[in-house]
C-alpha cells in the first residue's frame, strides 16, 4: 500500500473505536477501507474535545476548494485518481475517496474532525427531537383543514433552527 499523500509505504494499523486503521508514519494520515468510516462514526468510545467540536463546526462549508480539486491523490490500492468530497455534505473537512471503492483517504486530523462533525449533529437532532415530533404532530392535526405546505414550512423552520 501507498500513501496518497507523501508516497510511504510505511503503514501501521491502529484501532480507533474498534476499527482497523491503516496510519501512514511518514505524513500520519489514515487509510480506511470501505465502509469503516461508517463502523467509525457509529461509535463514540473516543472522547472528542470540545475545542475541536467548536473549531469543526465554526469552520464547516459547502464545497470543495480549488485548492483540493487540483491537488490529485491517487488510490493506496488501485493508484486511480481520487475524488475529493466535503464529508456529510457540509462538514467542510474534505476527505479523497476511491472512485472504485476501494476506501477513503483521511489526511492528519481529518477523521477526528470528521467524528467531531457527526457526534455535534447527532446530539442537536437528539436534543431537539421531541421539538420535531411536536412540529408533525402539530401539522398531522392541521393538515385535516389546511394544505401541506404549511407542514413543509413547519418542518423547514425547525430545520433551520438547528443550522
Amino acid at each position: 500500500m501507498k500513501c496518497p499523500r507523501c508516497q510511504s509505504t510505511n503503514f501501521v494499523q491502529n484501532k480507533y473505536e474498534g476499527v482497523n486503521v491503516d496510519t501512514c508514519q511518514g505524513c500520519f494520515g489514515v487509510w480506511l477501507d470501505e465502509g469503516e468510516l461508517l463502523e467509525i462514526v457509529s461509535v463514540k468510545q473516543k472522547k472528542i474535545s470540545t475545542d475541536l467540536v467548536k473549531e469543526v463546526v465554526s469552520n464547516s462549508f459547502y464545497g470543495i476548494p480549488e485548492s483540493e480539486k487540483e491537488n490529485k491523490l491517487l488510490c493506496a490500492h488501485c493508484n486511480n485518481e481520487m475524488k475529493p468530497i466535503n464529508y456529510d455534505i457540509s462538514s467542510g473537512v474534505i476527505i479523497d475517496r476511491c472512485n472504485h471503492g476501494h476506501g477513503i483517504w483521511l489526511d492528519k486530523h481529518e477523521l477526528e474532525k470528521v467524528q467531531a462533525f457527526r457526534e455535534y449533529w447527532s446530539e442537536q437532532v437528539q436534543s431537539r427531537e421531541k421539538e420535531f415530533l411536536n412540529i408533525l404532530e402539530s401539522n398531522e392535526s392541521k393538515k385535516v383543514n389546511s394544505n401541506s405546505n404549511s407542514a413543509l414550512f413547519s418542518l423547514a423552520e425547525f430545520f433551520s433552527k438547528l443550522f
